[in-house]
């Protein structure tokens, strides 16, 4: 629980990145895989891939906190973690980024991939408010 506090403490990405370092251990900054030695590297974990772990692990924990304690700061803490994080660039946002739609930070491609979960997967366009303005215009092009 000691380190679950710490999560609960954190209160900036910077204090968040700090928390998740880590570096890899004597052997393997000179092993790639096991028994096969290799020039000896100082392997730790990347801005990029602390930002990740943030987005898909930390976010959704701290959320789900607040929310099970009915207390809202740490679900807007957990938002507030998102705001700083460049948005993601992956086939989801590109398909959002194609159809004019602005991703900033992680926050937006976050929310994005949601909608695209809970209405494009589904084929409940009518249901979404993106996807009826896109058939409304398509039915009155045509």
């Amino acid at each position: 629980t000691a380190g679950f506090s710490r999560l609960l403490e954190a209160r900036t990405l910077e204090e968040l990145h700090d928390m998740l370092s880590t570096h890899a251990t004597p052997y393997w900054e000179s092993h790639y895989t096991f028994g096969c030695p290799s020039h000896k590297n100082a392997k730790a974990l990347t801005a990029g891939s602390l930002n990740l772990i943030a987005i898909n692990t930390v976010v959704p924990l701290l959320y789900a906190y607040g929310q099970t304690h009915g207390n809202d700061k740490y679900c807007e803490r957990a938002l507030q973690f998102l705001e700083p994080i460049k948005a993601e660039n992956n086939y989801i946002t590109r398909q959002w980024a194609e159809c004019g739609i602005k991703v900033d930070n992680a926050s937006d491609s976050q929310a994005l991939i949601q909608l695209k979960k809970e209405y494009c997967d589904r084929k409940y366009c009518l249901h979404c408010r993106f996807g009826y303005e896109f058939l409304k215009r398509k039915n009155t092009s045509e």
